[in-house]
This record gives structure tokens, C-alpha cells and sequence, in this order.
């Protein structure tokens, strides 16, 4: 990295082959040729002077176009691979005080022109439409089922097909969906109890891949018929995000272990791929159109991105 305070944390690979990431200390995005060892960095505007700095999640639009949130700063951003130009949407102000922190987003807006996110500070989910740039608020832990946490939170929102948006509530577990047309709010428990649902990916199927962060597995959620699949891994690894990779196994990035683990979840056989060196895994991308399947993921503690590529 350019810098050293530098922190990637979530890490995208576009069709060149050129790598993005976020900073998760820093206002910038930056993007890394691995062919040039090229690395140009983006800075990212501020917003609030007094607020803390950093991104955390940054996802592919179906134009290509590259969305991210700037948590404390309290707006979204997009930026434009083939030109640099970003353009920004601060929350509206009435919803943009100090409790504000944006993470995430729900990108299906070639739908209905609208974009999902939320809010750590006060669990709220906001949508944004694009075109007017008027914001709409919404509180869904309010509807999760009798004997859930009052102060349940929601770790990450994801949009399907539809643009219905779908929330991983990590407090005790619950998988959750806001339907875009009616913004009714539906609630399903994991299988396991206390499972705390963290990161997600959603395929072409519309099936959500999300970890158990303490139920130490991965999920898989058919949400149109509405079922969970779960996926033991070894121990102690504590996922914090998976991904199918093109011949449906699942790779997931581990919080406690320095492993990548591989998973067949025909057969339950998992491969763990020790890291080089102490590695805070985050997000993970998985490069579905090399051979073999190639594994990136960055290392916020040390200012690296990491590469894993199978032999087999």
C-alpha cells in the first residue's frame, strides 16, 4: 500500500482484473493493477469535520459503477471506473446527526430507481431515490418476533432481484426482508439459535449466502422458498463473509484463525489455506472468472490485500 495507516477492508475485483478497495481508517478508494503493481487512490469528500473517517463497504452496481458508504460522515457515494468522477448523496438533514453511521448498500435501483441503507447508530434503514434525491426512513427491528433483543442491531442489508431488501440481524439471529413495493417487514430465525447472521452475498437465484458468526457456520437462504441450508465449519473460525465460487463451493473469510476456508456443501469436506502472516479478514471477493477459482480478501491490520489461489 502507498500508505502505511492504510486499512483495506472490503475488496472488489472488476472485469480488467484491477482490484478496489476501501479504507477503513481514511477517506480514500483505491484500485491496484496486480499485473503493474500499479495502486491509484481516490480521495473520498468529508463531510463532517469532527466525525471519525473511513470506509467500509463497497459494491458493483449492473452498470459497473462503484457504490460505497462513508459510515460517520453520513453519505453514500458512487464512483465511476471509467472516468473517476464520484458523485455523492449525503443523508437528508433531518436524519443526519451524530448518531449517524452509513454501512452498506442495497444496489438493485435499475429496478425501481432506488438505493437501500442503514444506519448503525440508531438501527434505522433509509432508501434513497436517486433521481430526486429524497430519502425514506424505516425502523424493522421494531417487528422482529416476541423475545428477540430490544436493542437488536442489524449488521448488513443487500438488495435481490426485486430490490427487496434483506437484513442480517447479528445481536441473537435473525434473517430479515423489507419488501420494496409495500415496505412490509418479515423476520425468519436461523436454524441456529444465537447464530448472529453478519456478512452476505446474494447469487443470480436469489439465494443469500450468510455467515453465523457465533453459530461458526454458513447459511444459505432460498428466499423464494423461503428456507436455510446450514454449513458446519471447523472450528472456531467465526465467518465473517462467504461467496459461491462457479462450481458451488463456498469460501469464507474467518475472523480467529488466519484460514480461508473452503467448503463442498455436498459433502461437508472443508480446506483450510493458511494466510502468510496475521490477517484480519474481512469481506471477500471471489474471482469467479479465473481458473482456478482465485480468492482475494484484505488485511486492515497491515495494510495488505491477499490473494489465495488453489492448485487444484
Amino acid at each position: 500500500m502507498v500508505r502505511p495507516t492504510s486499512e483495506p477492508h472490503d475488496v472488489l475485483v472488476d472485469k480488467e482484473g484491477k482490484v478496489w478497495y476501501t479504507d477503513f481508517g481514511e477517506m480514500f478508494i483505491g484500485k491496484f493493477d496486480p499485473k503493474t503493481l500499479k495502486l491509484v487512490e481516490y480521495p473520498i469528500k468529508k463531510f463532517k469535520d469532527k466525525a471519525p473517517t473511513g470506509l467500509l463497504s463497497i459494491e458493483f452496481d449492473r452498470d459497473g459503477k462503484i457504490w460505497f458508504d462513508t459510515m460517520y460522515q453520513g453519505s453514500l457515494g458512487c464512483l465511476d471506473p471509467k472516468t473517476g468522477k464520484i458523485d455523492y448523496y449525503p443523508l437528508a438533514p433531518e436524519y443526519n446527526d451524530d448518531t449517524v453511521q452509513l454501512n452498506f448498500t442495497g444496489l438493485r435501483h435499475d429496478v425501481d430507481g432506488k438505493v437501500w441503507t442503514k444506519s448503525v447508530g440508531t438501527q434505522h434503514i433509509f432508501r434513497l431515490d436517486v433521481a430526486t434525491n429524497k430519502w425514506e426512513r424505516f425502523h424493522p427491528t421494531d417487528y422482529l418476533p416476541e423475545g428477540a433483543p430490544k436493542n437488536a442491531g442489524i449488521y448488513q442489508v443487500i438488495s435481490d432481484s426485486q430490490n427487496n431488501l434483506w437484513m442480517a440481524e447479528f445481536t441473537q439471529g435473525h434473517l430479515g426482508k423489507i419488501d420494496a413495493k409495500t415496505t412490509k417487514v418479515t423476520w425468519w430465525p436461523f436454524p441456529t439459535p444465537n447464530a448472529r447472521g453478519r456478512r452476505m452475498n446474494i447469487d443470480d437465484q436469489d439465494r443469500i449466502v450468510v455467515t453465523e458468526y457465533r453459530g461458526n457456520k454458513v447459511a444459505v437462504f432460498d428466499t423464494r422458498a423461503e428456507k436455510f441450508t446450514e454449513h458446519e465449519l471447523p472450528a472456531r473460525t467465526y465467518p465473517y463473509r462467504a461467496n459461491f465460487d462457479r462450481n458451488g463451493e463456498i469460501w469464507a473469510s474467518t475472523m480467529h484463525t488466519d484460514r480461508v476456508v473452503r467448503l463442498d456443501p455436498k459433502t461437508g469436506t472443508a480446506v483450510q489455506y493458511l494466510m502468510p502472516s496475521d490477517t484480519n479478514m474481512r469481506t471477500v471477493f471471489v474471482d469467479k472468472s479465473t481458473t482456478p477459482t482465485t480468492f482475494w480478501v484484505g488485511s486492515n491490520h497491515d495494510h495488505r490485500i491477499v490473494k489465495v489461489e488453489p492448485l487444484d
